[in-house]
């Protein structure tokens, strides 16, 4: 049993486009259009905050670091 099946639709050019749908009932369509938008946009923001905090964390650090690096380059210049 295949999880995804293709569906040969025509557009206004007449170019085959496959669109997938899940067969499966454990599957759900996360697009723009189903159901579950509440669901849908929750998990975006939870994901939208996580990549948050991870380019945050990685820009202090980045900064912590360049900022402990002059100190210590400055120390042993300066007699």
């Amino acid at each position: 049993m295949s999880v995804v099946s293709a569906l040969q639709v025509q557009d206004t050019s007449h170019a085959a486009v496959a669109i997938c749908r899940p067969e499966s009932p454990h599957v759900r369509d996360l697009g723009r259009n189903s159901g579950s938008s509440g669901v849908l946009s929750a998990v975006l923001q939870d994901v939208e905050r996580a990549v948050t905090v991870i380019v945050a964390t990685v820009v202090g650090l980045t900064f912590a670091f360049g900022f402990a690096n002059v100190l210590n380059l400055q120390a042993r210049i300066r007699p």
